[in-house]
C-alpha cells in the first residue's frame, strides 16, 4: 500500500490538472467575445487560484507536521503513555510549547476525535513555525 504522502501528492497533481484545464476554459470563454461568457470565465478562473491556494496550505501543513514528528522521534518529550490528563496538563504548563500542542492532537487522533486532533496540531504548526 502506497503511503499517506504519496497519496496526497499525486491527488494534488491530479487536481492541478483539472484545474490547469478549467483555466483554460475560462480564458477561452473570456476571449470568446461574448459580454456573458466573458463573466463566466472570469468567474471560473477564481476557482483554480482557490484551488492552488488549498493545494498548497494542505501540502505545507503536511510537511511542517512531517517535520515535527521527526522532531519529536529524535527528541521526546518525555517517555510516559500518551493520555489526556498528561497531555492536557503539559499544555496547561508550557500553553505557548508546540511539542506539547503536537502531543494533545497526537491524544486526540488516539482517541478517535479527528476534528480536535487536527485543531490542535493547527495551534502546533503554528507555534512551530513561529519559533523556527
Amino acid at each position: 500500500m502506497k503511503s499517506p504522502r504519496t497519496i496526497a501528492l499525486i491527488l494534488a497533481g491530479i487536481l492541478l490538472v483539472y484545474l490547469f484545464f478549467l483555466g483554460r476554459t475560462g480564458v477561452a470563454l473570456i476571449w470568446s467575445g461574448d459580454f456573458v461568457g466573458a463573466l463566466l470565465g472570469i468567474a471560473v478562473l477564481v476557482f483554480p487560484f482557490i484551488g492552488v491556494w488549498v493545494i498548497w496550505r494542505e501540502v505545507r501543513f503536511g510537511f511542517t507536521t512531517q517535520q515535527m514528528a521527526a522532531f519529536q522521534s529524535e527528541n521526546p518529550i518525555e517517555d510516559q503513555p500518551l493520555d489526556f490528563a498528561a497531555t492536557k496538563a503539559l499544555v496547561e504548563e508550557q500553553p505557548d510549547s508546540w511539542e506539547a500542542w503536537f502531543r494533545v492532537s497526537i491524544a486526540y487522533d488516539q482517541a478517535g476525535d479527528r476534528r480536535k486532533a487536527r485543531e490542535s496540531m493547527h495551534h502546533a504548526v503554528t507555534l512551530y513555525r513561529a519559533q523556527t
